[in-house]
């Protein structure tokens, strides 16, 4: 819903295109109008696994948060994305992930929340991300790491889950979990 583009705004008066495959543009613009800054984000409906309709070497920075593990986990997605960054410039991504791959050993208590195509296929251990980054050329890894904010993170995530909504299944998932296997992992590169 926009919150990421809306912090960076407007805590480092940056220029920001708020893309989202699923987010109304004209609701983020009413939101970003009612804040007045309109004039620093730029709202779209946005594919990332498409061309993007962007200048190479355009951007500062591309930042995702929440979403890259969607798109993003196969080896031509960063390659993508690379070309649209000027040299110097960072791509900085956080998403949920697990503390480590289960592969064939799901366990039982999470084994029906796996039944679930998405989960299993983005929902990844770190080591599996690690692997995937470092395959990518023309980037230098600075940080790939579990981020120290998860619990608080998840914890504000889950309150705003409608309980008799369509996610209930991602509150009977977490706590299915209880801390034993999930994390929040981020990613910090700079193009070379």
């Amino acid at each position: 819903m926009g919150l990421s583009s809306l912090y960076i705004a407007q805590e480092y008066g940056a220029k920001v295109f708020a893309t989202d495959l699923f987010a109304d543009p004209t609701v983020n613009h009413e939101r970003f109008e009612s804040l007045g800054i309109t004039d620093k984000i730029v709202p779209m409906i946005i594919d990332a696994t498409q061309p993007l309709p962007f200048a190479k070497r355009y951007f500062d920075a591309i930042i995702s948060v929440g979403a890259y593990n969607v798109f993003g986990d196969n080896e031509e997605m960063l390659p993508k994305l690379i070309p649209y960054i000027k040299e110097g410039g960072h791509i900085a991504v956080a998403f949920p992930g697990l503390k480590y791959e289960f592969g064939n050993n799901v366990p039982p208590e999470m084994q029906p929340f796996w039944d679930v195509p998405e989960v299993a296929k983005t929902v990844r251990g770190i080591e599996w991300w690690k692997d995937l980054f470092y395959k990518a050329a023309g980037i230098e890894i600075i940080d790939i790491s579990e981020m120290t904010c998860h619990d608080i993170a998840w914890k504000e995530y889950l309150a705003s889950i409608d309980q008799s909504g369509d996610d209930k299944w991602t509150l009977d998932m977490m706590a299915a979990e209880g801390g034993k296997y999930y994390n929040t992992i981020q990613l910090v590169a700079k193009v070379i």
